[in-house]
């Protein structure tokens, strides 16, 4: 059964059960009524000093006239010009108890009013005829019900009727608007106006209901950036791996073909081919970070870790690396050597290693610097990593971190990166709690700073 059915189903019962047991109570007052009106006769039937017959006359000519209303209205309408006689005959069963003398006369009459009523006394039932030789307006002699009690009854259900109206349309036109709204999302619009000025749970829901409304917008807006991102980086990726492979395949040739006939020659062809696969397998472990980062696969072992020695033991490496490229690597640690930070040691050092692998790839200047500077503020410890080489222009510096975006298009359009580096280290620091940001001169120089929780 649909809502509106139960709805209509509910409402039909609160009006029909109240006005049911308003009719049983109006039948029990004129019960009531009847059984007062019965034990009147009865009275005058028992009633030894008045005539039985002028009682019941008597009585029945007050009960007419009271039911016609005044003699006078009554011929200003036009409905009587004067009260006519009235004969009775009252019977018990089959025997006559009483009869007016004029009775037969006016039953032969062609045009006359008569009227029976049965009274239910003591000694049994007994039934009185009224015949009148002109015709009366009424159809009982006995006092009705007043009309009033109708049009009541008429204008209770007139009201219940215009409620309905308004609780079906206050309630059902909302649904009715939620069901558009839910059919636009169906076809992919998220835009659908909902009214949202109702003070009530109707107006809740329609909150809520806005609110995922603008949820799912989001996140068909955020999917579809992420597809455009997908593609450009299979694009990348594809690009970035032909190169290597290429230049790999070349130089193995060139080794197998005897192009390369001395010992230095094959030697240098190696070292280049080297260089070339861990250029890929550096991209292939980024991929696959990036991802286990999305599905959150990644457990991070926090340990407390003086950062000064840490620190150090990366720029070894760094140091025979960097001095063979004839660039200059410095430490500037301006804290207390022994504090310590929370972090994971692995995940800290590819952070560093991101940075540092896209700060040597733009130097313009014959002398290559790179700065590593770390100092506190607060509860936390800034590590500093600076080059100065090409810098990047102020309008690209806030997209460097996002996902897939070249950082080499915004310095230089001679050096190729997948561009997911600087992505994968901003969501490490992020999950350490800290933050990441860029700073850059364009032609001068390009700071990337993040933050590590200092420990007491």
């Amino acid at each position: 059964m649909s809502l509106k059915k139960k709805l209509v189903l509910v409402y039909i019962l609160s009006m029909l059960i109240p006005l049911v047991i308003y009719m049983a109570v109006i039948g029990t007052i004129h019960q009531s009524l009847q059984e007062d009106y019965s034990e009147e006769i009865d009275f005058f039937l028992k009633s030894e000093e008045k005539d039985f017959e002028v009682l019941i006359e008597g009585y029945y000519e007050q009960a007419v006239a009271k039911e016609i209303g005044e003699r006078q209205l009554l011929e200003e309408l036009g409905l009587i010009n004067e009260f006519s006689e009235v004969a009775f005959e009252v019977t018990r069963g089959e025997k006559v108890i009483m009869k007016s003398e004029d009775f037969e006369a006016l039953m032969d009459l062609k045009e006359k009013a008569l009227f029976t009523d049965t009274l239910v006394l003591e000694g049994g039932e007994i039934t009185v005829r009224g015949v009148s030789p002109k015709p009366w307006d009424i159809a009982d002699v006995r006092p009705p019900k007043p009309p009033l009690i109708l049009w009541l009854m008429v204008g209770y259900g007139v009201m219940h009727l215009v409620f309905l109206s308004i609780f079906l349309r206050n309630t059902l036109k909302p649904l009715e608007a939620m069901k558009n709204a839910a059919n636009h999302i169906v076809k992919g619009q998220f835009d659908y106006p909902l009214p949202l000025d109702r003070e009530d749970e109707i107006g809740e829901v329609f909150e809520a209901f806005s609110e995922m409304q603008q949820a799912l917008g989001e996140a068909q807006m955020l999917e579809l950036q992420y597809e455009g991102q997908r593609r450009e980086l299979i694009a990348n990726i594809s690009h970035d791996l032909r190169t290597p492979i290429t230049a790999i395949q070349g130089y193995a040739d060139g080794i197998s073909d005897g192009v390369a006939d001395t010992p230095e020659k094959i030697e240098k062809y190696l070292q280049i081919i080297r260089r070339y696969t861990r250029k890929m397998e550096k991209l292939v472990e980024n991929l696959s970070t990036i991802s286990r980062l999305d599905v959150s696969q990644i457990s991070f072992k926090m340990e407390p870790v003086i950062l000064y020695d840490y620190l150090r033991d990366c720029l070894r490496e760094y140091e025979i690396q960097f001095s063979d490229r004839g660039i200059a690597l410095e430490l500037q640690f301006m804290a207390d050597k022994q504090v310590r930070v929370e972090a994971d040691r692995d995940q800290i050092r590819r952070v560093i290693d991101n940075v540092m692998e896209n700060a040597q790839k733009f130097f313009d200047k014959s002398a290559k610097e790179i700065v590593i500077q770390v100092e506190p503020e607060e509860e936390w410890m800034i590590v500093s990593i600076a080059d100065n080489g090409t810098g990047i222009p102020t309008d690209r510096l806030k997209r460097i971190f996002d996902r897939f975006y070249r950082v080499d298009e915004a310095r230089s359009g001679q050096f190729s990166g997948s561009g997911i580096g600087l992505s994968i280290a901003k969501s490490i620091v992020e999950n350490h709690g800290g933050e990441i940001w860029a700073q850059s001169d364009p032609g001068q120089w390009t700071k990337i700073s993040f933050t590590l929780r200092r420990l007491p």
